[in-house]
C-alpha cells in the first residue's frame, strides 16, 4: 500500500476555537427572470489550437526531475458591483466553456473537470448539466484561491475627497463558486433569483428611496433568508442545513472574502478565510488577521461582506459591526495576491485572473458636502459609477507588480457597463431590461478578437495545469473531497485519500474479496467502502 495515501485527518480540519474578531490582528419588480444564457463563440482560435500542449511529458522538469503541479497557485478574484456582478459570472461561464473545449480537444473521454474520476452528482450542479457545456466544469478544479473585493469606500482621504457606496455581491459569488463549489450556470441562476428577491423590492422610505428616510434601501432580513436558502440547497452535504460552517479542507480551493469592521478606528479590512493563515516570520506589514479561520456559518460571512452602507444594515458579529468590502478595496486582486505569497512564499503564483463588473464611460470626482445626511447620500447615489476608479487603479498597480512574477489577466466589460447603478432593477413586462443589457454587453465584449485571444490563453493554462494535477494522488481528495477511514483499524488517524487504496487495504488487511463473479463478497466490499467514506471533507 502506498504510504503517501495516508494523511492525518486532523491536519486538514480547521481547529474549532472560539475567538473574537480582533484575535490575531497585529497591526423594482417581482417578475421572475429567465435563465437563458448568451454563449459567445467558444471555438478556439487557430493560434490557440496550435499552442495547446499535447505532450504528457509536460509534468517533467528540464533536468528530468518530476514537476509538482501543485506548487504554483492559480488565483481568481472578483470585483464587487451589485447587480453588475452578473457580468463577472458570465465571463467565468464562458471561461469554463473554453476549458471544456480544450479538455476535449486533447481527450474526448473528458466529460467533466473531475476527470479521470466520474462526475460527482450533487457536487457543483443541480441543474440539467447535459444541456450546458459549462455545468460539469467547476472553477474550483482550476483555481487554488477564489477571492472577492467590494464596491464600497467612503471618505477616502484623496485629493478629490471621493466618496462612494455600493453592494459587494462579489463576496456571495466567491462563496458560491469556491466554498459551495457551484458551477457558473447555477451561480448565475442564484444571482438572478437573489436580485429579484432583493433589488426587485426596494423600500420607498430609505436613504436611497424617492422619499428620504433614515434607513437602508433594502431589507437585510430578506438578504439573510436568501443567503441561507442558497447555502441550504447548494451545500452538497447530507445534513442540508443553513448553518453549514465556513472553514473547509485546506487542500481544496480556498475562499477569501473581505469586509470592514465599522467600529474599528482605522476601518481596517478583515479577511474571512476558509483556512488557517499562519503568521509569517517575515512580519509582513500588510498581513491581515492571521490565525485559524473563524468557525462561523457560511451565511454570516456572506452577510458581513454584503452589508453595504445605505443599502443594507451593518452586520453584527462577535461584538463587531461589519460593512461590505471597504475603503478602497473594490478590486481585491492586490490583497489576494499578497495573501497567497504570504502563505506560500514569493514566486509561488502562476496565474492571477481578475474579473471586473464593468467600466463606466466617465468617472466624476465628488467634492465632500456638509449639507446634511440626506444631501450626502443623494450625492452618493448620483455618482456610484465612481466606485470603478479604485478597481482600475488597482488593476494598473497589480499589472506592474506581477509583470515579472506571474501571468496576469483582467477582464472588465467596456461600453459603459459600469454606468449601471449597483442596485438597478428595471423591468418591462416579463423582461428585465437591466439583466438583458448586462448580458448583451458582456456577450459583445467576449467576442472582441483581443479579448478572445487573452481568455483562450488563460483557458489553456488552466486546462494544462488541471490535467497535470489529475495524474497525482492528491487529485482524488481535491476533486471530490472524499476520504476514507477504516473503522476496523485501531489507528483512527489513518485516512485514505483514494478509494482504490482503501479497497486494497480492506482486501489485504481484512480479508475482503474483489474477485469478479462473487456477488455477495462484492456487495460486502461496496458496503465497507460506503461506510468508510467521510462525506463531510469540505
Amino acid at each position: 500500500m502506498n504510504p503517501n495515501s495516508l494523511t492525518p485527518w486532523d491536519a486538514d480540519v480547521p481547529r474549532l476555537r472560539r475567538l473574537s474578531i480582533s484575535d490575531g490582528n497585529s497591526h423594482s419588480s417581482s417578475h421572475s427572470m429567465t435563465s437563458t444564457l448568451f454563449v459567445p463563440d467558444a471555438s478556439p482560435t487557430n493560434q490557440a489550437s496550435r499552442s495547446m500542449n499535447h505532450s504528457p511529458s509536460s509534468s517533467t522538469g528540464r533536468n528530468g526531475s518530476t514537476h509538482n503541479p501543485w506548487n504554483k497557485k492559480y488565483i481568481l478574484t472578483l470585483d464587487g458591483g451589485g447587480v453588475r456582478g452578473l457580468s463577472s459570472l458570465l465571463i467565468i461561464q464562458h471561461l469554463m466553456v473554453l476549458c471544456n473545449t480544450f479538455e476535449q480537444s486533447q481527450d474526448q473521454l473528458v466529460k467533466s473537470s473531475f476527470h479521470p474520476l466520474p462526475f460527482q452528482q450533487g457536487q457543483g450542479s443541480i441543474t440539467n448539466s447535459k444541456k450546458s457545456r459549462s455545468a460539469q466544469f467547476l472553477p474550483v478544479h482550476y483555481f487554488d484561491y477564489i477571492g472577492m473585493g467590494c464596491s464600497y469606500y467612503i471618505y477616502q482621504q484623496l485629493p478629490t475627497d471621493i466618496f462612494t457606496a455600493g453592494t459587494s455581491t462579489g463576496g456571495l459569488s466567491a462563496i458560491m463558486l469556491s466554498r459551495l463549489r457551484m458551477n457558473s450556470d447555477d451561480c448565475i441562476q442564484e444571482y438572478e433569483n437573489l436580485g429579484e428577491n432583493i433589488f426587485g423590492h426596494p423600500r420607498k422610505l430609505s436613504m436611497r428611496g424617492p422619499i428620504p428616510w433614515n434607513r437602508e434601501k433594502y431589507d437585510h432580513r430578506k438578504l439573510e433568508e436568501s443567503i441561507k436558502d442558497v447555502v441550504k440547497r447548494r451545500d452538497w452535504k447530507e445534513d442540508q442545513i443553513a448553518d453549514s460552517m465556513y472553514p473547509s479542507n485546506k487542500d481544496r480551493c480556498r475562499t477569501i472574502v473581505l469586509a470592514v469592521r465599522e467600529n474599528n478606528s482605522a476601518n481596517a479590512p478583515y479577511l474571512f478565510r476558509t483556512y488557517e493563515h499562519v503568521k509569517s516570520e517575515l512580519n509582513y506589514s500588510e498581513e491581515l488577521n492571521p490565525g485559524p479561520p473563524l468557525h462561523i456559518p457560511i451565511w454570516q460571512v456572506a452577510r458581513a461582506t454584503t452589508a453595504a452602507p445605505t443599502y443594507f444594515k451593518p452586520f453584527q458579529l462577535l461584538n463587531e459591526r461589519f460593512v461590505d468590502g471597504g475603503y478602497g478595496h473594490n478590486n481585491p486582486t492586490s490583497r489576494t495576491f499578497a495573501e497567497v505569497e504570504q502563505v506560500h512564499g514569493k514566486g509561488t503564483v502562476a496565474l492571477t485572473l481578475s474579473i471586473g463588473t464593468g467600466r463606466p464611460t466617465k468617472v466624476q470626482p465628488i467634492a465632500r458636502q456638509n449639507s446634511g445626511l440626506i444631501s450626502h447620500y443623494r450625492q452618493m447615489i448620483k455618482y456610484t459609477a465612481a466606485t470603478t476608479t479604485d478597481s482600475e487603479h488597482t488593476h494598473e498597480y497589480v499589472k506592474a507588480l506581477t509583470a515579472d512574477r506571474c501571468t496576469y489577466e483582467r477582464f472588465n466589460v467596456d461600453g459603459g457597463l459600469g454606468d449601471i447603478d449597483l442596485g438597478e432593477w428595471r423591468v418591462h413586462g416579463n423582461e428585465n431590461i437591466t439583466l438583458k443589457r448586462i448580458r448583451e454587453q458582456t456577450h459583445v465584449y467576449l467576442n472582441q478578437s483581443e479579448v478572445r485571444r487573452r481568455i483562450e490563453k488563460v483557458a489553456k493554462m488552466l486546462v494544462r495545469n488541471r490535467q497535470e494535477r489529475s495524474r497525482t494522488e492528491k487529485w482524488d481528495v481535491v476533486a471530490t473531497g472524499h476520504r476514507f477511514h477504516c473503522p476496523r483499524c485501531c489507528n483512527e488517524e489513518t485516512i485514505f485519500t483514494r478509494e482504490e487504496d482503501f479497497k486494497t487495504h480492506l482486501c489485504e488487511a481484512h480479508e475482503f474479496s474483489s474477485a469478479p463473479g462473487e456477488s455477495s463478497e462484492e456487495l460486502r466490499l461496496k458496503r465497507a467502502i460506503r461506510d468508510g467514506r467521510i462525506l463531510h471533507a469540505d
